[in-house]
This record gives structure tokens, C-alpha cells and sequence, in this order.
């Protein structure tokens, strides 16, 4: 069911890309702002253990649209604000009280990138870029 769900998220971005972004919009210039829909992964690394009941502590993984924004500086180097949120399980398995159901936790994990276009006239334009990301967490 996930994977059906990735699939259609994916497919839906790209649709409307398609419809929203014009061939003129391809090249990029200074002033340029790009904006998009995609799909991401949440992917949580959670590796615990809780000392007084034992087992482990876990953390469900979200797959979530995702809004995008670039902003042009010159014709290779932009800056990318990423929006989007995710909602995930928390719980403890094979503790010895059984397994336990923690509840749920919101994230709001915006992150802003530079990045260096190589072929900004190209349609397809590769790019490197680093940035840095401040994970908010609510509704715990």
C-alpha cells in the first residue's frame, strides 16, 4: 500500500509540474523563481532502548508531498527553501510490559539550500548543493 501511495504522490508531482511550469520557464535567469510539488521520504533513524522495561524504542517512517521554493540569484546559483510536514507513530517493541503505543508526533522540517546550476539552460540541469535543516517537532 505504501509503495502505491509513493507511486501516486510522484506521478501527481510531476503532473503538476507539467501543467504549471511553461518550456520558457526551463531557462533559468537572475529573479527567477521556481516553485514546485514533489514527493519526499521521512525517513527516522531511530536506535534506543528504554532501561527500566527493556526493548526498543521506534519511529514510523512518512512519505508526504512537499512544496519547494528557488529563488535565482544568477543563472547558476539559487537558493531553495523546502516546506513540508510529517506525522509519525512513536512506540516501544517487546518491552515487558509488551509493546507499547506512545502516541504520535508532528514534524516541520524546513531546509534551505544554496545551490550551483551547471546547465541552467539545459533542461536538464544538474546541480550540488548544501544547506542546512531545523527539524520542529509539535502536537507530542
Amino acid at each position: 500500500m505504501k509503495t502505491l501511495k509513493i507511486t501516486t504522490l510522484a506521478a501527481l508531482g510531476a503532473l503538476v509540474s507539467e501543467l504549471f511550469l511553461p518550456p520558457a520557464a526551463i531557462a533559468k535567469e537572475k529573479g527567477d523563481l521556481l516553485v514546485r510539488l514533489r514527493a519526499i521520504a521521512f525517513m527516522t533513524d531511530t536506535d534506543g532502548t528504554t532501561d527500566t522495561l527493556g526493548g526498543s524504542a521506534r519511529t514510523s517512517d512518512a512519505y508526504v508531498p512537499e512544496l519547494d521554493f528557488s529563488y535565482f540569484f544568477t543563472k547558476n546559483i539559487a537558493a531553495e527553501l523546502i516546506l513540508g510536514s510529517t506525522k509519525h507513530t512513536v512506540e516501544v517493541k517487546e518491552s515487558t510490559s509488551g509493546d507499547l503505543d506512545l502516541g504520535t508526533v508532528r514534524t516541520l522540517p524546513p531546509v534551505l539550500t544554496v545551490q550551483y546550476h551547471f546547465f541552467p539552460e539545459k533542461m536538464f540541469s544538474p546541480y550540488v548543493g548544501a544547506g542546512v535543516n531545523y527539524t520542529i517537532t509539535f502536537d507530542e
